[in-house]
């Protein structure tokens, strides 16, 4: 049976474009295999993500996408905290990862999609990471300790600045 002998279903729309499964799947085992490569980690650990980055992509019903997070998440924590160009795609890079091993769950290998499937997950998360990132920006810049090992503002300044700004944002509620 080929493609072209198939008729589709009169009451669904026809998409007239269709790309396959398969680059989905491409895209994820490359985003997960450049973390691996780009996060600073202890030895030992760059085999363990690139197997897990592959294995994601050829099996993402076993959740080893989430797996590959989990562990270039925690391999972060040993890591002196300031603000690098590393740590900021590793931050695009996880959630990416989710993003992108949720769409490999839904859309099988040998599957069609149509590309409209893939906007509002790329939009949702364009629209997660600008004030992710710059929110990180700003904490690594005021709360991370320097090079003389004191901290720019202390976490009590840092909370008193939240502070106002909730009792601000509750003014504003409730006049309106």
């Amino acid at each position: 049976m080929k493609r072209s002998s198939i008729t589709p279903p009169s009451d669904r729309p026809v998409a007239s474009a269709r790309i396959p499964g398969v680059p989905l799947r491409l895209v994820l085992g490359v985003v997960g295999v450049g973390l691996s490569i780009v996060v600073d980690r202890p030895n030992g650990l760059l085999a363990i993500s690139i197997a897990l980055s592959l294995a994601a992509a050829i099996a993402p019903q076993y959740l080893l996408g989430w797996a590959l997070i989990v562990l270039l998440g925690v391999s972060q924590l040993a890591r002196h905290t300031e603000l690098t160009w590393q740590f900021l795609v590793l931050l695009a890079g996880l959630h990416l990862l989710h993003v992108l091993s949720m769409l490999a769950l839904e859309l099988p290998m040998r599957s069609w999609a149509d590309p409209a499937v893939f906007v509002a997950p790329l939009v949702r998360f364009v629209a997660i990471q600008l004030p992710t990132q710059a929110l990180a920006v700003v904490a690594l810049v005021f709360l991370a300790p320097g090079a003389h090992g004191h901290r720019p503002v202390t976490f009590a300044a840092f909370a008193l600045v939240g502070i106002v700004a909730l009792g601000g944002l509750m003014l504003l509620g409730g006049r309106t």
